[in-house]
């Protein structure tokens, strides 16, 4: 009898621990299929917060294409909306240089996500031409060895080759393309209304809150802590960058500089950083500017060994040279407000590596005696995008992309004719990309996409 009890006490041992270890097989597998759904929950609120975000963008793209808001109502007030049973998304846009600075906040469950995009004027009409000639004074002249790929587009003008110094043209065939004469070439207008608009709402809208610095700033390798504790900075003297690594990864950061600004030293400046300086800006030493704005009233200097990609602004002359590398999407412009005598040309290219770019010159006084209101491509050097003056282009070296002008500013015995194209490669149909214009074109609503960068 004893030993039977204890057989039945030893059983109902292993009973109860067997239904411990069930429930705690139960308990974990419950455990881990909550966790597992649990994650899929949040992977697929994570997923819908990205596509919201990206919704926000095409939704105020969708506004602006059709006329239904304007930019400018965009600056005032953010686009809102909730999306039924899935989430809802914000955006909010900004002045950026040239372009427009669009942030989407897609919003799903407890997850958000952050899409910031830069956006201008896509497929532009004139941008599907190898040249677009808006003077009708003038015939459009090829001698040595010019060769132009793709359709002209100009005014009642025609073209011909000729001589300079003896020299005729290389090859009868210099035109591969239509020459398309249209009045609309002559209607080609730029307006500076954006950038005027853009250094108006940096100095109006972000100066009173911005740190001040009384005199001068340096900032030096190991500095990066100042520009992540003072996103906008307002500086009374002059700006050195030296050797100094940053990258605006989640925010803008804003530096006004009543003075010059110079980044050298091998500095490498990353993400949506803006300088705006009262002179001039130079940048040289092996720097590196990667998706931020420079903005100088007096003048802008790109030099020895930089690269470049982002917006070179100036309100007069606009100087690359050396070796420097300026890496698409860039953009290169002028507003050409320069004293006549002082200065050769308004934006002056002159580098021994590509330039893949926009180029522009914005000049609100075309004066036709002073040739020094023009963009100069220097022999030897090459552009591949879009070469875009309201002014004068005097070329001398080789364009993949798109020419648009007045006039070709070249002249030369045995006529005072300008328009003259002496050794010039254009080729249209080399470009590779669909150049994104910023907001400079009059009379266009048709918007792209120039860059995005996803932020959590």
């Amino acid at each position: 009898m004893i030993n039977l009890k204890n057989q039945k006490g030893s059983v109902l041992v292993t009973a109860l621990v067997s239904v411990a270890v069930l429930l705690i097989l139960f308990l974990s597998a419950f455990s881990y299929g909550i966790g597992r759904y649990s994650v899929h929950v949040k992977n697929q609120h994570k997923i819908r917060a990205q596509y919201l975000a990206e919704s926000g963008i095409n939704r105020a793209i969708h506004l602006l294409e059709n006329n239904t808001t304007k930019i400018e109502e965009l600056h005032k007030d953010s686009l809102h909306v909730i999306v039924e049973d899935i989430g809802s998304f914000t955006v909010t846009c900004r002045p950026y240089g040239g372009y427009q600075l669009f942030s989407s906040m897609g919003k799903s469950g407890s997850q958000q996500s952050k899409l910031t995009a830069i956006i201008g004027i896509g497929n532009s009409h004139y941008t599907q031409y190898a040249i677009t000639l808006t003077d009708e004074n003038y015939p459009l002249t090829a001698t040595g060895h010019t060769k132009i790929t793709g359709d002209i587009l100009t005014g009642n003008v025609h073209l011909t080759t000729g001589q300079i110094d003896g020299r005729g043209i290389y090859d009868k065939q210099f035109h591969v393309g239509r020459h398309l004469i249209d009045p609309v070439a002559s209607k080609l207008k730029l307006s500076t209304r954006y950038l005027l608009d853009y250094k108006e709402y940096v100095f109006q809208e972000l100066k009173d809150d911005a740190h001040r610095v009384t005199t001068s700033l340096l900032l030096n390798a190991g500095d990066e802590d100042f520009l992540k504790e003072n996103p906008v900075v307002y500086i009374e003297g002059n700006l050195e960058i030296n050797g100094l690594k940053f990258s605006a990864k989640d925010e803008t950061v804003t530096i006004m500089v009543n003075g010059m600004a110079e980044i050298r030293g091998n500095s490498r400046l990353e993400g949506f950083i803006e300088i705006l300086a009262g002179k001039c800006i130079l940048i040289n030493d092996s720097s590196v500017i990667s998706g931020g704005v420079c903005y100088g009233e007096d003048s802008l200097v790109l030099s020895d060994d930089v690269w470049f990609s982002g917006q070179a602004i100036t309100e007069t002359n606009l100087i690359v040279r050396d070796k420097t590398y300026i890496n698409y999407p860039s953009l290169l412009l002028s507003l050409g407000d320069i004293e006549r005598n002082q200065i050769d040309h308004a934006v002056t290219l002159s580098t021994r590596y590509p330039i893949s770019a926009l180029c522009i010159l914005i000049s609100e006084d075309t004066l036709i005696n002073y040739p020094h209101e023009n963009i100069y491509v220097d022999t030897g050097s090459s552009v591949r995008g879009i070469l875009c003056s309201s002014d004068y282009i005097d070329l001398r070296g080789k364009v993949i992309g798109s020419v648009m002008t007045r006039n070709f500013w070249y002249a030369q015995p045995p006529t005072t004719f300008i328009n003259w194209l002496r050794d010039i490669n254009i080729n249209h149909a080399e470009l590779d990309y669909n150049p994104v214009m910023p907001f400079v074109i009059d009379s266009i609503s048709n918007y792209g996409i120039l860059a995005m960068d996803y932020r959590k």
